[in-house]
């Protein structure tokens, strides 16, 4: 489920070697808000982030921890390159209020025991998240 207009979808794929990630991201930013802002009970728009990241190489549940991570700071950055603004501080945003990220692998037996950004599945999973959300981003402009 989401608030984000489906059609406005965009994907990104990166490979090295064997190793792909393939990322899709819906963008709304209605109700975008930075990290601390005052918190809201009031009803807001629809607007969302859902960012979906698949790995076609199994990987460990702190792996899964680090690429949730590299995931949310891609979304970050992109939101922070289109200049998105809380609508509650005016600041920059960092997110909205009802954002989902899902990562999915292949099951065990892992291949992947960590995925910081200075490894080379982290740099795949950032761009792939950074180029779907920044994609998706884009289109609602």
């Amino acid at each position: 489920m989401t608030g984000a207009q489906i059609k406005k979808i965009a994907s990104a794929t990166e490979k090295r070697g064997a190793m792909i990630v393939t990322a899709w991201c819906t963008a709304g930013c209605s109700n975008a808000l930075r990290v601390g802002d005052p918190a809201s009970v009031e009803a807001t728009a629809p607007g969302t982030i859902n960012l979906i990241v698949l790995i076609n190489q199994p990987i460990t549940e702190a792996a899964m921890v680090e690429a949730i991570q590299i995931a949310t700071e891609a979304r970050v950055a992109a939101m922070l390159a289109v200049r998105v603004t809380s609508v509650r501080s005016g600041k920059p945003a960092t997110g909205t209020g009802t954002d989902c990220i899902v990562v999915a692998a292949p099951e065990k037996p892992a291949v992947h025991f960590y995925c910081g950004k200075h490894t080379r599945l982290g740099e795949l999973i950032g761009r792939a998240a950074y180029r779907s959300c920044a994609r998706s981003l884009a289109k609602r402009l």
